[in-house]
């Protein structure tokens, strides 16, 4: 995501793994990412269904991912079940992936007062502090 611009942090399960013993937990299936709603539309115009060469130390082939951007990642409610991972990371060679979502406002939250309401898709919310600069 650095090589393309697109910043992005370890979130769900991934985060949980990493702040207890620094692994996947070994029932998790997958990497979970998330990114900002601006980020996401980035990603979606610039980059979606594109291959990425990543060097592996000790495999010189490397791997290459395939960056699949969901069509329904513009919906932002979280009545659409079906849909709440915005993107995935596809290995090509294994497919396994690394599932990315969108962190957004919340409107509804934010007109009811809570001024740094921040939601995604899975019905996570989260508030950040008035100082805290938002892109999306």
């Amino acid at each position: 995501m650095a090589d393309i611009g697109a910043e992005t942090w370890i979130m769900h399960g991934t985060l949980l793994g990493w702040w207890w013993n620094q692994k996947i937990m070994p029932w998790d299936t997958d990497i979970d990412v998330q990114v900002s709603e601006t980020t996401m539309y980035f990603l979606a115009k610039y980059y979606n269904m594109t291959e990425h060469r990543f060097n592996v130390p000790g495999n010189p082939a490397g791997r290459t991912f395939l960056l699949e951007i969901n069509p329904h990642f513009v919906n932002r409610t979280p009545e659409d079940k079906l849909n709440v991972i915005d993107a995935r990371w596809i290995d090509t060679s294994s497919g396994l992936f690394i599932d990315i979502t969108s962190v957004r406002k919340d409107y509804d939250a934010r007109k009811r007062g809570q001024q740094g309401a921040l939601m995604c898709k899975d019905r996570h919310r989260y508030n950040v502090g008035l100082n805290t600069k938002l892109t999306s």
